[in-house]
């Protein structure tokens, strides 16, 4: 890929995560706790986080590495990356057991949207080998005379 396509895609993706996450955490601060509603550091250290998930997105669905130790890459770069924006610069650092909590949140909430991405992924590949149509793959040759007789 060249490198403007993929500056472009980390940017056109990085928007959708970060409109998903505003909107995750504006309706969290409406339901929950008025604490949730993101000041303009939090919009900006999610903007931060969805450019870079957007960015370990793209090696993950590569084709460098096998699955699972793609899947680990991803998982321990997006919970680094987690922990500096929302522990470290979100001053969830002054308490470190809030800041245990929220990055054992974070993991439940990967392991959880990996498992239904991975169901998602499932379902439709089965359904789409059960529409491929049958081509043959080797095709009988009417002409063939046989070297000693015989059938055609």
């Amino acid at each position: 890929m060249k490198t403007l396509s993929v500056i472009k895609k980390i940017i056109s993706s990085g928007c959708v995560i970060n409109t998903l996450l505003l909107i995750l955490t504006y309706g969290l601060g409406l339901l929950i706790n008025e604490n949730f509603i993101p000041t303009f550091d939090r919009v900006l250290g999610i903007l931060l986080f969805s450019l870079a998930l957007a960015g370990a997105n793209l090696f993950l669905f590569s084709k460098a590495l096998t699955l699972p130790l793609r899947l680990l890459i991803h998982f321990l770069f997006t919970t680094l990356m987690f922990y500096i924006m929302f522990v470290l610069w979100g001053s969830y650092n002054q308490n470190s057991g809030s800041a245990f909590v929220i990055v054992v949140l974070f993991t439940v909430a990967y392991w959880t949207a990996v498992g239904i991405v991975s169901l998602i992924r499932l379902t439709n590949r089965e359904k789409t080998n059960s529409k491929k149509e049958y081509k043959k793959v080797l095709k009988k040759e009417d002409d063939y005379k046989s070297v000693f007789g015989g059938k055609n």
